[in-house]
This record gives structure tokens, C-alpha cells and sequence, in this order.
């Protein structure tokens, strides 16, 4: 039993059948956007853990895919006249690659 519980979205990821138009778009993201070369260029700014404590700063990977799928979300539904209601974060696929 020591393995690790599926949450709802897991499951839902494990049990999908047809790629559906945003996993297709997350997957070309991850081949087009060069992720590495952006880390290595943002990581020198990005703050550090604090030696007085308190809360440590979310991964910089992370951090950089919520960024960049909220731009692109935005500029998608901002050219059909309307702002995003809600963030990229919000969808348990976008949440799941943003952890990777």
C-alpha cells in the first residue's frame, strides 16, 4: 500500500482516452518554449530562501509555466473582447504540468 493516492485530476489524467485541445497545446508548449535556457537566465533575480525563515519562494520552474500559461491565456481571450476569468491554475491539467 505504500504508493501515492490519486487525487481527482490525477485520475482524470490517467483515465483520458483522446488527447483534448489543451493537452495537445501544453504538449507543443513544452516542445516550442526553451524552459531551460529561460531558468538559467531569470535564476540569478529570482529570490532565494531567506536565512531569517519564513515562507520559501515557490520553484522558479513553476512559477515561470503559471506565468507564461496565464500570458497566454489572457492574449487568448483578451483578442475576443473579453479579460480571463479565471487563471491557468485554476484547471487541474495546467496545474499538473506547471508542477513538472
Amino acid at each position: 500500500m505504500g504508493g501515492k493516492q490519486l487525487g481527482f485530476s490525477d485520475y482524470e489524467l490517467t483515465t483520458a482516452k483522446k488527447q483534448t485541445k489543451r493537452e495537445k497545446f501544453l504538449s507543443e508548449m513544452e516542445v516550442v518554449v526553451p524552459w531551460q535556457e529561460l531558468i538559467d537566465l531569470i535564476e540569478p533575480h529570482y529570490p532565494k530562501t531567506s536565512k531569517k525563515g519564513g515562507r520559501p519562494p515557490y520553484p522558479l520552474a513553476t512559477m515561470l509555466r503559471i506565468h507564461l500559461l496565464q500570458q497566454l491565456v489572457f492574449t487568448q481571450r483578451s483578442g475576443h473582447g473579453g479579460g480571463p476569468d479565471r487563471g491557468a491554475h485554476h484547471a487541474p491539467l495546467c496545474r499538473h504540468r506547471a508542477d513538472q
